[in-house]
């Protein structure tokens, strides 16, 4: 056990200094996107990436960042105004797919960003990632009403396996 504590403090280590040169939060230059097709020809799915985890699984390559609150609150405040661009373009969505990372990793967050997608768009279905571990109480009250499909991603149901990723 404390062999794998170790190894997963050295990757976290290790990508802490490796991405701290490249997850930068900047204003865009980007003044335009395409603007939408007519709403009777096309439906969109808004996906909303949340790449931040308390630690990185050393088996996981989706990509995510360790948990850093300044630069994930920004990354929310900067998705919502990418929200309400893409608005202002004439998209609509009818479904929301957040995935991850670790997407309940601020849970007042991800809430004023899902309320944001339903005042801008015509949503009628949120799906959302999670894990076991984020699965308290209070967590899955502030989804009621917000989300509507909630995925759990088990990793194993062998507990041998679990104690070798660290799990």
């Amino acid at each position: 056990r404390m062999q794998q504590n170790f190894s997963t403090s050295f990757v976290d280590f290790i990508m802490r200094n490796a991405t701290k040169n490249y997850l930068h939060l900047h204003s865009s230059d980007l003044t335009m996107l395409p603007k939408a097709q007519e709403a009777e020809s096309k439906n969109y799915l808004l996906y909303m990436h949340i790449p931040f985890c308390a630690t990185l699984c050393t088996y996981c390559s989706f990509n995510r960042f360790l948990f850093n609150a300044n630069k994930a609150r920004a990354y929310f405040e900067n998705l919502r105004k990418e929200m309400q661009m893409v608005k202002n373009l004439g998209y609509d969505f009818n479904a929301v797919y957040v995935g991850g990372g670790t997407t309940s990793i601020m849970p007042d967050e991800l809430c004023r960003t899902l309320d944001l997608a339903k005042s801008l768009f015509n949503i009628k279905e949120v799906s959302c990632e999670s894990d076991p571990n984020h699965l308290q109480k209070d967590i899955l009250e502030s989804f009621k009403g917000r989300i509507d499909r909630l995925s759990v991603g088990v990793q194993s149901f062998d507990d041998g396996i679990l104690k070798k990723i660290d799990f």
